[in-house]
């Protein structure tokens, strides 16, 4: 789908899905796809034709593109932006992003939204009003806080509350969801009133050592698996974990007095 060939919200839709990806530029004009690393810190918002040349944007971008097709074939419309679950964390220039913006449109008597940057909800839905469509946008971003972190050919990562999800597809150290690791494995964390637990699986299932290095310091062990061997809590923790013979099985540790580093 072309651009010159739009008539209807449906091809608006099409257009989004041939040529716009999930990403932004920085305050470098520096292109990163697939994750929100440092968002806060070096992210600027971009020109339609800067989306359109580069072919990524971020829901303020694709929502300011689709709204501005929209108005060239006639379609009413207004673009919104939902912080409904956005946490305490504001002015933290290392915290994550949390916020989403769509756009309705208004056609034939009847309120629809096209979403395209949540990839989990990519479609047009309709409404019985404007009042409506917005209670249950915001409803669905309150009750499902899903973020993607990251997705990328190295790493895949999710974050939902306190619950943080990384598979790492690539023998090689990356970072993501405040987590490092040097191999294909899967890990999952969850932080709750000071403590943190952490869950390992290597996904090849022949591996030898995995290592893992987080963004928190750590007082204290609570319990682990006898597989995990830590080097360090302070000031950042690091553990290495032995998946010799462990085929795929899941290695636990829970630490106490975490804190952010």
């Amino acid at each position: 789908m072309l651009i010159n060939e739009i008539k209807t919200p449906h091809d608006i839709l099409k257009f989004m899905k041939d040529n716009i990806k999930y990403g932004w530029l920085d305050i470098n004009n520096e292109e990163h796809i697939g994750n929100m690393k440092n968002f806060r810190k070096m992210y600027r918002t971009s020109t339609i034709e800067e989306t359109l040349s580069h072919g990524i944007g971020t829901c303020i971008e694709q929502v300011y593109l689709m709204s501005n097709l929209l108005s060239k074939i006639n379609i009413q419309n207004k673009m919104f932006c939902t912080r409904i679950y956005e946490g305490k964390d504001f002015n933290d220039l290392e915290a994550e992003e949390h916020m989403h913006c769509f756009v309705l449109y208004y056609l034939n008597d009847k309120v629809y939204q096209i979403e395209h940057p949540n990839w989990e909800k990519v479609g047009i839905y309709e409404f019985a009003s404007e009042e409506k469509a917005i209670e249950e946008i915001n409803d669905y971003y309150r009750k499902s806080g899903i973020r993607i972190i990251e997705n990328s050919d190295s790493i895949q990562c999710v974050k939902k509350n306190g619950t943080t999800g990384v598979v790492f597809l690539k023998d090689k150290t990356h970072s993501a969801g405040g987590i490092s690791c040097d191999r294909r494995c899967i890990v999952m964390t969850t932080q709750t009133c000071g403590t943190l637990e952490l869950s390992i699986s290597d996904i090849t299932q022949k591996q030898d050592k995995i290592y893992i290095e987080l963004d928190y310091s750590a007082q204290e062990i609570i319990s682990k698996s006898e597989r995990i061997n830590i080097i360090q809590l302070v000031p950042y923790v690091c553990m290495e974990i032995d998946t010799c013979a462990a085929r795929g099985e899941e290695q636990h540790i829970k630490f106490g007095g975490v804190k952010n580093v």
